[in-house]
């Protein structure tokens, strides 16, 4: 079984300057799982994860109160790595923060699995 890193890449897309990466903690053990779903536009990918992480400094927190388009990054325990969203259809992604940790909450529709 492959054990996800407790290090979180975000790439923040679709700012003025160059695309700007943060390394966010989690706090605990997390999993990742999606949903198939269908609608009118055909097969999707529901990715939605709800992780708590440790709490990031005040500057970052403040950048995502709002929903940001992000890329999401993880890796396994054996240097493989997954991507939630992308160029075309990023993460929606939103942090909050509680007293000593934080939520990192990612909306993501994709069109194939991240697990692919």
């Amino acid at each position: 079984m492959r054990e996800l890193s407790l290090q979180i890449g975000v790439e923040i897309l679709h700012q003025k300057s160059e695309p700007k990466n943060i390394v966010l903690m989690a706090n605990d053990y997390y999993q990742l799982q999606n949903l198939h779903t269908s609608n009118a536009a055909g097969l999707l990918i529901d990715c939605n994860q709800s992780i708590i992480i440790d709490k990031p400094d005040e500057k970052i927190c403040k950048e995502f109160v709002y929903s940001r388009r992000c890329i999401v990054k993880f890796e396994d325990s054996t240097g493989k790595k997954y991507f939630l969203g992308t160029q075309e259809f990023p993460a929606l992604v939103t942090i909050v923060p509680d007293l000593n940790v934080a939520r990192l909450n990612i909306k993501c529709k994709m069109l194939k699995s991240p697990f692919i």
